[in-house]
Formats: C-alpha cells, sequence, structure tokens
C-alpha cells in the first residue's frame, strides 16, 4: 500500500476518534462530493487571505479568562444555535456536524485538539473553525499570531 494513502487512512482515522470523543455534539455526515469540493475550494481561496491579512479582530478576551467565561463569550459572540448543520474543520478534514448541547459542545470544540493528541511545544492550542451549511460565512475563535495574549473571534463573509 501507498504510504500516502496510508498516512491519510491513519489520519482519517484518528478525526474519526476525536470526533466520537466530543460531547454535546452529533456527526451529521463527511460531506458528499460537491459539498466537500465547493468547501475544500473555499479553504484554498479564503485561508491565505485570512492568515496574510492584518485584520482586526471582530472581538477579543484575554487569555487568561476562566474557560466557563471563555465558552459564555464565544455563545455571545458566534451566535451558534443548537440542531442546525455546520461544516467543522477538525485537524484539516471537514465534516458536518450539529450541537445538540450548545454549551457542551463549543466546550468541546473549543478543546477538540487534545482528543487528537497534538500537543506544541506551549500546550494544547484552543480554537475551532465553523462554515454555516449555506456556506455563506465563517467563524474561527482561538489564538492566532495577531495577538498572543488574547482569544480572538473573527466572522467572514464567504
Amino acid at each position: 500500500m501507498d504510504k500516502d494513502i496510508l498516512k491519510r487512512k491513519i489520519h482519517f482515522q484518528k478525526v474519526r476518534n476525536c470526533l466520537t470523543n466530543l460531547n454535546g455534539i452529533k456527526v451529521v455526515r463527511f460531506p458528499e462530493n460537491n459539498q466537500h469540493e465547493k468547501i475544500y475550494s473555499i479553504e484554498q481561496r479564503f485561508f491565505p487571505y485570512i492568515y496574510l491579512r492584518d485584520k482586526t479582530p471582530d472581538s477579543m478576551l484575554s487569555n487568561c479568562t476562566p474557560e466557563e467565561e471563555v465558552i459564555e463569550w464565544i455563545m455571545l459572540q458566534s451566535g451558534i444555535q443548537p440542531h442546525k448543520n455546520y461544516y467543522f474543520r477538525c485537524s484539516g478534514v471537514w465534516v458536518v456536524i450539529q450541537l445538540t448541547e450548545i454549551k457542551t459542545g463549543i466546550k468541546s470544540l473549543w478543546n477538540y485538539d487534545r482528543y487528537l493528541g497534538k500537543q506544541h511545544a506551549y500546550g494544547f492550542t484552543y480554537g475551532f473553525i465553523l462554515v454555516d451549511e449555506s456556506i455563506q460565512n465563517m467563524i474561527e475563535i482561538g489564538l492566532d499570531s495577531r495577538d498572543e495574549y488574547h482569544f480572538l473571534y473573527d466572522r467572514y463573509s464567504l
């Protein structure tokens, strides 16, 4: 078997394992071919633009804030709705999810890197990316190089 195919299969299984550990989240499906191509084309077109642009965050919160307050802040900023489909980017793989319990689901998304076992020199990362089902809007929440002392919330019109 080709080593690249084996690496992809192993990575995909890690993503599946991560998704089973998320509480308050229901995995609806992995995108079908036409949806898959559309969401990945947006990623290829839009992500370089996001990361090269010096955008002022739509909202920010000190990274010393207790997690419970961070979850409340995310709920307030994002307007994420229960039982509504969202594309979730889990370690480079897009999956359609629903949050069955908003607070629990957001907390799981916020900490999803831990379920992948991805630890960096500075510890685990925080944050996630969601795209609405119509692929019109994307939210990105977490730490990034624009400000290492705050969690940043950004909304993008696709």
